[in-house]
C-alpha cells in the first residue's frame, strides 16, 4: 500500500484528529503492513494488545463472547 494512502486511511482515524500532516507521515512511516487471511484472529477479547491495527483495506468482524450471544459485527474498511 502506498504511504500517501495509509497517510488517507490514518487521518480518518477520530483518536488522530488534530494532527499535522507531517505527524501522519511519521505515523505511516513507522506502521507496519500486516496482511491477515479470512478467517484470521487478529486479537481476543481480554488479552492484552500488543499494537494498534487500522483495517485499511477488506472486510473485518467482531465476534462477540458468549456475554455477547456470539454476536458478529462487521467492522467498516478504514
Amino acid at each position: 500500500m502506498p504511504k500517501n494512502a495509509l497517510v488517507a486511511a490514518l487521518m480518518r482515524v477520530d483518536i488522530f484528529h488534530g494532527l499535522e500532516t507531517h505527524q501522519f507521515t511519521e505515523l505511516a512511516r513507522h506502521a507496519e503492513r500486516v496482511v491477515f487471511k479470512a478467517d484470521d484472529v487478529i486479537t481476543e477479547a481480554g488479552c492484552a494488545g500488543e499494537a494498534a491495527y487500522l483495517i485499511v483495506g477488506g472486510p473485518a468482524a467482531r465476534v462477540g463472547d458468549a456475554r455477547d450471544g456470539y454476536e458478529i459485527t462487521e467492522v467498516p474498511t478504514g
